[in-house]
């Protein structure tokens, strides 16, 4: 598929919607990052010692101790993403960062204007433990699922472009949030916090109302979903948004296994009518 027939539409063979699908798993990495993970990721130390008030040693203590919790809930994701199915990964995980950078937000607020030591150390303390929470939520939800659902609602024809063109976007908003993150910080103060918390609410609803499930779906599944005509607002009906596979394909599946095996029988059988007619023609 060529770069016009992606913007027109799409008209080939699993090319159905092909615009739509290619934005869906655009969005995926655009919501990544707009949730905020790099602005901590790449400057976790700067916003311990300048909104946490935490000393540099400390905060390079615990950026180290997060790498690591951060990485065994990127795993425990990955173990259980077919369960929780990709859409309710995105929606919960969302839902949950967002909760965590809103309590996140308040707490660093509260600490830049109070003058209690007393109070100050316990907002430090409470920040510290949403940032923890918030790198778990995020592991969990998000770290694998954006590049798994951008393979799977991507048809063959249009893989290669869809998944480049989602690296593409990934790279130049992680550029454009490493960028402006430090000099948020400093300007801003807890403020550009808001940012985020703001992106990832609004990012709750548009997953919700726009993202179909393509979790435990052949991805052939997939493309007759969106060749039947999916509906833009996919949480009106119930097929699309199921983690468990629709009954309908698993009887598809049946019958097609069942017509191979069909087809190999009478292959065998009209070999064995052809070596016996060479035998008989011999004889």
């Amino acid at each position: 598929m060529t770069w016009s027939q992606l913007i027109r539409g799409g008209s080939d063979k699993g090319g159905s919607r092909a615009l739509r699908r290619f934005v869906l798993g655009l969005g995926t990495q655009l919501i990544v990052q707009l949730s905020g993970i790099n602005a901590t990721s790449y400057y976790l130390p700067t916003v311990l010692i300048e909104s946490v008030g935490l000393e540099e040693k400390l905060a390079r203590l615990l950026t180290a101790v997060n790498s690591v919790h951060y990485i065994f809930f990127s795993y425990l994701g990955m173990m259980l993403i077919d369960k929780w199915g990709r859409r309710g990964a995105m929606i919960y995980g969302t839902s949950g960062c967002f909760i965590c950078y809103l309590v996140l937000t308040i707490l660093v607020r509260t600490g830049q204007y109070t003058t209690d030591d007393g109070l100050r150390y316990r907002v430090g303390a409470a920040s510290v433990s949403m940032i923890f929470l918030f790198y778990a939520i995020f592991g969990a939800g998000w770290q694998g699922t954006a590049w798994l659902y951008n393979t799977e609602i991507n048809s063959l024809a249009m893989r290669m472009k869809g998944a480049s063109a989602s690296v593409a976007t990934q790279w130049a908003i992680n550029y454009m949030v490493v960028q402006i993150t430090p000099i948020g910080i400093l300007n801003l103060g807890w403020k550009f916090y808001l940012i985020w918390v703001f992106m990832q609410f609004f990012s709750i609803p548009i997953l919700y109302v726009f993202y179909p499930e393509t979790a435990n779906k052949r991805l052939e599944d997939i493309d007759i979903v969106f060749d039947e005509g999916l509906r833009i607002c996919v949480f009106l009906d119930k097929e699309p948004t199921q983690v468990r596979r629709p009954s309908r394909f698993i009887a598809m599946e049946e019958q097609e296994v069942e017509q191979a095996a069909h087809n190999v029988k009478n292959v065998g059988t009209e070999d064995e009518k052809a070596k016996h007619t060479v035998s008989h023609s011999e004889n």
